[in-house]
């Protein structure tokens, strides 16, 4: 017979299964061992937890924070750090190498965040030498290098630049942002993203209408002059970028599109108005018919 209602022996008594009872700063667990067909056995298994500083218990994944120092607790019982950040005198957190300026009284001071949590004094003196620039640069001064861009902060005994900020870096030494795109003058369009932590440049080639501006392969957009409605959309073969007409009407003098064969209707065209008109499509281009013309007044 299969039992109906199962669990663990705990301390004489039945601990039912899957339930949890805590011991100190442990967990006791009864799950199944192994079944069959006609048996079931369990077991008691232990989840060790973690004290932190204020002897409270903590269970594993669970992450607790004394100060600006942030622990996880492991598997096994044992506690790993995440997170060290230094803490200035007034109470903020800080993360590595960043500055962080104290004014108490008169007196101003400026630390340093160090590697291992620790705040440290800094020599106000100190700059930073980029070299490729041949020249200084103070604390807190951010200079931009081949789409890279550099703080100057402070260690204990100098200054050093650190890395803040990164863009994609075109052929021609364009900066594009990360999860922008932008047009070149040849309406390619690049697109910047990071991919695993690092950045890709891509590009797509589009193209471009009669005013300068760029279309996307598939796009559509209206190309009107005084006296024609024109639309027209972005398209490729192989490696072949051309617009397409998709429509051509004519246009009246209110700016209204006009359709093959819609007439008595007027139309400014090369500073004349051209009166009682016909729209028609000839030679793949529309063509007007009108009864009168005469200078717009």
């Amino acid at each position: 017979m299969v039992p109906t209602d199962i669990g663990c022996e705990y301390d004489g008594e039945c601990l039912p299964l899957h339930m949890s009872i805590q011991e100190g700063c442990s967990w006791k667990k009864c799950v199944i061992a192994a079944e069959g067909p006609n048996f079931i056995d369990t077991r008691l298994i232990t989840e060790h937890g973690c004290w932190d500083c204020y002897h409270k218990c903590h269970r594993v994944g669970d992450e607790f924070t004394h100060g600006c120092k942030t622990t996880q607790c492991m598997a096994g019982g044992f506690s790993k750090t995440i997170s060290n950040r230094c803490m200035t005198p007034d109470g903020y957190c800080i993360g590595f190498n960043e500055v962080y300026e104290y004014t108490k009284g008169t007196e101003k001071m400026t630390y340093v965040c160090g590697e291992v949590g620790d705040l440290e004094p800094v020599v106000v003196d100190h700059k930073c030498k980029m070299s490729a620039f041949g020249k200084d640069y103070d604390v807190g001064a951010e200079v931009v290098m081949e789409c890279k861009t550099y703080k100057c902060v402070k260690t204990i005994d100098a200054a050093t630049f650190v890395q803040i900020g990164e863009k994609c870096r075109g052929d021609d030494g364009t900066c594009y942002p990360v999860d922008q795109s932008a047009w070149d003058a040849e309406c390619a369009q690049y697109s910047c993203s990071r991919s695993k932590g690092v950045l890709q440049l891509s590009s797509q080639q589009g193209c471009k209408d009669a005013a300068g501006q760029c279309h996307s392969v598939g796009s559509v957009w209206d190309e009107n002059t005084e006296s024609q409605c024109v639309k027209k959309s972005c398209n490729v073969e192989g490696l072949t970028y051309f617009e397409k007409i998709i429509t051509h009407e004519c246009r009246d003098i209110q700016g209204t599109c006009r359709q093959v064969g819609d007439s008595d209707f007027d139309v400014k065209m090369n500073g004349l108005l051209y009166q009682s008109c016909t729209c028609n499509y000839e030679n793949e281009k529309v063509v007007y018919q009108c009864k009168s013309t005469s200078e717009l007044p």
